[in-house]
This record gives C-alpha cells, sequence and structure tokens, in this order.
C-alpha cells in the first residue's frame, strides 16, 4: 500500500490519484532503490502517477533525489513519477524541491479501473513519538470528526464561570479563544468540539473552587486517559 493518496480533480470531470512514496533519513541509500520499484508497482496497480518524497542527501549518498531522476529518466522519460526532496536546516526550517515533475495531460487512464484497484486502502498507521501526547487523544479526536455533519457545522455548548469571563479580552469570542481555534474552517469545528469535549468541559472549566474560607486552584482531570486508562 502506498504511504499516501493524492487526488487531484480537473474542471470537476478528471480525477487523478497519485500515490505517495516517503522516505526517511534512517532508512539509507536502500530507500532510493526501493522508491523506484515501489513507484513502478504503484503505476501497475492502477495509480495515474506516483509522487517520490526523498532526503536531500544520505550520508553515504549527497544527492539521491537526482540519482532516481536519472535512473527513471533512462528506463522512461515520460513516465509519470515524481520526484521531491526535503532537508531540515540547523533552525528546524523545512525545505522542499521538486527534481521530477510530470504533465498530468498525457497521463491517460480508467476512471473506474483505478476507483477499483485503489478504494480498497481503509486503513491509516500513526507513529507517536513518546511524550508528546497520548493515542487515546488522537482516537478522539478522529472520532469527534466522524460525528461531525459537514452540512451542518455546529458549535459545542457549553457555559463558561464568569470569573473565567471576565479575565478574557472584551473582543474575543470565548469559544474560538480558549481552544485557539479563532477560523470557520472544518477542522477549526472539530477542534472546538473535541478541546469542550475532552480537555475543557463542566468538570475542568472552574478556575478555583471555595473550601474551608480559601480558594483552591481546580485539579479535576480531563477526559482523555493515557495508556494504562487512567485519566
Amino acid at each position: 500500500f502506498a504511504d499516501g493518496v493524492i487526488v487531484i480533480e480537473e474542471n470537476a470531470t478528471n480525477k487523478y490519484k497519485l500515490a505517495v512514496e516517503f522516505k526517511r533519513v534512517n532508512e539509507g541509500i536502500h530507500g532510493i532503490l526501493t522508491a523506484l520499484g515501489q513507484s513502478q508497482a504503484y503505476l501497475k496497480k492502477g495509480y495515474h502517477g506516483t509522487i517520490i518524497i526523498i532526503p536531500a542527501e544520505y550520508s553515504t549518498h549527497s544527492a539521491p533525489g537526482e540519482y532516481l531522476k536519472s535512473v527513471i529518466d533512462l528506463i522512461a522519460e515520460n513516465l509519470p513519477i515524481m520526484i521531491f526532496t526535503y532537508s531540515i536546516n540547523s533552525e528546524k526550517d523545512l525545505n522542499i524541491n521538486c527534481i521530477r515533475s510530470i504533465n498530468l495531460s498525457s497521463v491517460t487512464f480508467d476512471i473506474a479501473e483505478v476507483t477499483n484497484q485503489t478504494s480498497t486502502i481503509s486503513t491509516q498507521w500513526a507513529h507517536l513519538r513518546e511524550g508528546s501526547t497520548e493515542p487515546d487523544t488522537f482516537y478522539r479526536y478522529l472520532q469527534t470528526a466522524k460525528s461531525i455533519d459537514l452540512t451542518e457545522l455546529n458549535e459545542p455548548t457549553i457555559q463558561f464561570p464568569n470569573e473565567l469571563l471576565y479575565v478574557l479580552p472584551a473582543d474575543v469570542d470565548p469559544l474560538k479563544y480558549l481552544s485557539n481555534a479563532p477560523g470557520d474552517t472544518y477542522h477549526d469545528f472539530v477542534w472546538r468540539n473535541f478541546w469542550f469535549t475532552y480537555v475543557i468541559n463542566e468538570r475542568t472549566l472552574p478556575l478555583f473552587t471555595f473550601e474551608d474560607g480559601e480558594n483552591k486552584v481546580g485539579d479535576a482531570s480531563s477526559s482523555l486517559i493515557i495508556n494504562d486508562g487512567s485519566p
């Protein structure tokens, strides 16, 4: 299976499906050969084109992208295989370069054939770096996204405590401000519904409680769980 699929729609008639093959730095120059083979296998499977994304250099090869391009051009100059290289500098800036482009207008295809061959991909894998967050966070976000009606994007319903509203700037929407999602895109609606259901909700919203003559900072847990099942 491809690492990803990019769909390009042209004039609402032609729909191109491009398989994405992504190579990491730690794969080494072995990734050059596997990318070459996989990119052609995806074409055989029915994709209209392949996009290879490969590091700008390996410790044992200074220009894998250019090398791949030379091999593909030698095999068949018109193969619909794109090549992009990426690098990250010391400031953590991501640089991407297109090494080989394709002309979609020259691609011939059978829409029904490609749809039948590529629509069987139903599983998406995610790698979570330890310490970044918990799997339950991603699961709940995706669960929220799946439950939202695309034709009727509704905001979450939540009652904010007066003491919290008091400290907010006067000209902001509390929903958008407290979720750091100021827009009105689909993602913004999903995020606000996720945020105010599992992170900031009626249990966690109170900033403090008044007990024994003292204000005590609220210590309620979110509705997300860590790997051992605790909140």
